[in-house]
């Protein structure tokens, strides 16, 4: 695992609170999160949802995160026991890591296996540690996220690592994506925001001669 997926790795712990914040949880649940999360601090909601997409801030080891995470629920199988998954964007400005997309499936993947994103006619390569996948380097995850911004649907697909299970084609929704992409953006200073942003004075009329 590279230090650049580590340096990440956190964050989808901590997208693990959504489903604690949104809905109620055991107490023993709710503490091993917290446990898995290190020293991320209680993400904060950042604005309103855009879609599906929800985004926050939070404080990792005093530095600015941000992230938009999508949280998808499947149906109940006697077969294959899988939880939700949470597609993020993350972006960490003090560490100069930017559009890093991850997506836990709710399942462990099988070993050595990769998660293949599909986009309209663009196909991405993820590879795959215990549950998550993660794009290859930082140009994969640039491409990666323009293409998540700019569509409604990605089909995401991935082995488990069960025995005897077929793979999984996760189709989501990801409707809103350009929205909360640029909310993450203004929250961590990578762009400014509509309010902040230079307004071009008027210029004074010329007197006219007489």
């Amino acid at each position: 695992m590279t230090e650049r997926t580590k340096s990440n790795l956190n964050l989808v712990m901590v997208a693990a609170l959504i489903c604690v914040t949104l809905a109620p949880a055991p107490t023993f649940a709710k503490t091993a999160t917290q446990k898995q999360a290190g020293t991320a601090g209680q993400p904060t909601p950042i604005g309103k949802t855009y879609g599906k997409w929800r985004t926050y801030k939070v404080d990792d080891a005093g530095q600015p995160v941000c992230y938009m995470a999508l949280t998808t629920g499947f149906a109940k199988s006697k077969k294959f026991k899988r939880s939700e998954s949470h597609l993020l964007i993350t972006q960490r400005p003090e560490e100069k890591s930017k559009d890093v997309v991850s997506y836990t499936a709710g399942y462990t993947y099988k070993p050595a296996t990769d998660v293949l994103v599909q986009i309209g006619k663009q196909s991405f390569n993820m590879f795959t540690a215990k549950d998550t996948a993660w794009s290859r380097d930082a140009a994969a995850d640039k491409a990666l996220t323009a293409a998540i911004i700019s569509t409604k649907i990605i089909t995401i697909t991935g082995t488990p690592g069960q025995k005897n299970t077929a793979p999984t084609h996760d189709r989501l929704d990801v409707t809103g994506a350009n929205e909360a992409y640029h909310a993450i953006n203004q929250a961590c200073g990578l762009e400014a925001s509509p309010a902040k942003k230079a307004v071009s004075k008027p210029q004074k009329a010329k007197k006219q001669g007489k």
